[in-house]
């Protein structure tokens, strides 16, 4: 998910401002330090997903959640409606939004506040035109708002190097909306949401402007992601009746390609993995060194096609694997540096040997989702004696990965011992698998 911090709704032609209404975490009530969030009342809240937020920079106007926010709990200070401060910490509770272009096409926007469809009086009557052009013949909102991302991405330039979006205050950089669209000026994410927030409203459809981060890169053995400042973005929202404020983002990123370049719906909700790999294989290139036909006489042909035939069956071997294995976003795993220290190197390698030997004997893959903890406790259920020595090998890992203190090397010794054992027992006594 996209986290949000906040969102606004006040755009005077040149900037966004914060102004007095609702907020997206407005409480319903306060229950013994929760807060209910308002703005997901009569959705579908049924699939829910947790988030522990630990704050290491000040944002005065900003509390983070994934979407779709249902509940804050332990939030302490955070209630004082000032955002959040270093050293803040706090848990929330969102329901799994079910963002997918066949359901949306079905939906409709609705305007909740007469704020998500006000434009700036100097540029209604050029950003209407402009839109009636772009959405002429769409058969719903959901094309109306498909056809505004795809106009923008392939009309406009991308430059992620403006510099800050927002002040302290709050304010946003003076925005060059009129030269970005008209004037073919490159612009960063900013101008993208702000281009995509204006024509959505130009169009009819309520939408408003989002501040927050990409989700940032995901630590696979504690589960946490780290979100930095890089991960910074801007992004519109558009509101539809049975799925309330879906995210839409056209502004490319080819780190991190939040949406799909087709829909602008968010791809993070979809695990999009890309191009299939038979699809690929028609696009390879084949670049041959000037001279190395002639060299080669009628005989080239036939080495040529025995590497595209040995190729085609490589991608067909990888392909067959790959659909049958959980899929994760690449992007999204965070990348050690090889740690420092032969003792710390090998207990990380003793540790992934563990969750190869699981998935063998097993059948049982860890999910991208799942920490080291969770699974190997998921895959030896009711088997204690060798839950105790998973249990061994993830504390052994989480010490190599993080503790400032370098691992005995006696601990490396044990390792081998207690994988020896496992692999004995799991050869002796197979487990199911049990979930």
């Amino acid at each position: 998910s996209y986290w949000r911090g906040r969102t606004l709704s006040f755009f005077d032609g040149q900037r966004w401002q914060s102004e007095i209404g609702p907020s997206p975490w407005a409480p319903l009530e306060n229950q013994a330090g929760s807060f209910y969030i308002q703005e997901s009342r009569n959705l579908d809240n049924s699939i829910r997903y947790h988030q522990n937020f630990f704050i290491r920079q000040d944002h005065p106007n900003s509390i983070f959640t994934g979407y779709r926010g249902i509940k804050l709990a332990n939030t302490g200070d955070i209630s004082r409606g000032s955002g959040v401060r270093p050293g803040d910490s706090y848990r929330v509770v969102s329901a799994q939004p079910r963002d997918n272009a066949q359901r949306l096409r079905n939906d409709k926007t609705v305007a909740t506040d007469a704020r998500f469809l006000r434009l700036p009086p100097s540029m209604a009557q050029r950003l209407r035109s402009m839109a009636a052009r772009i959405t002429q013949g769409s058969a719903t909102d959901f094309q109306r708002i498909e056809r505004i991302v795809a106009y923008l991405a392939r009309e406009t330039a991308y430059n992620p190097d403006v510099g800050e979006n927002f002040s302290q205050a709050g304010e946003s950089r003076h925005v060059e909306v009129e030269k970005f669209l008209l004037n073919q000026q490159a612009g960063d994410d900013l101008e993208y949401a702000t281009a995509l927030t204006l024509l959505a409203r130009s169009a009819g459809l309520p939408s408003r402007l989002a501040l927050g981060y990409l989700p940032g890169v995901r630590d696979p053995l504690s589960g946490a992601y780290m979100v930095r400042s890089a991960d910074a973005r801007t992004w519109s929202e558009v509101y539809f009746t049975t799925h309330g404020w879906v995210p839409f983002d056209s502004a490319p990123d080819a780190g991190a390609a939040p949406a799909n370049a087709a829909t602008g719906v968010s791809r993070i909700f979809q695990g999009a993995f890309g191009q299939n790999a038979p699809g690929a294989l028609g696009n390879l290139r084949f670049d041959v060194p000037d001279g190395w036909l002639g060299k080669m006489g009628g005989r080239w042909w036939a080495v040529v096609g025995a590497g595209v035939g040995l190729t085609g069956l490589a991608l067909r071997w990888w392909f067959t694997r790959w659909k049958d294995s959980p899929q994760t976003p690449l992007h999204q795993a965070l990348r050690y540096p090889r740690p420092a220290g032969w003792s710390r190197r090998e207990i990380l390698k003793l540790y992934r040997q563990v969750e190869k030997l699981l998935r063998h004997r097993v059948g049982v893959a860890r999910l991208p989702w799942q920490t080291a903890l969770a699974y190997t406790g998921m895959v030896a259920v009711g088997h204690w004696e060798i839950q105790t020595h998973l249990n061994w090998f993830v504390r052994a890992a989480w010490w190599a990965a993080y503790s400032p203190h370098e691992p005995r090397s006696t601990l490396c010794q044990e390792g081998r011992e207690r994988l020896s054992w496992l692999r004995k027992a799991l050869k002796q006594n197979p487990l199911t698998g049990q979930t």
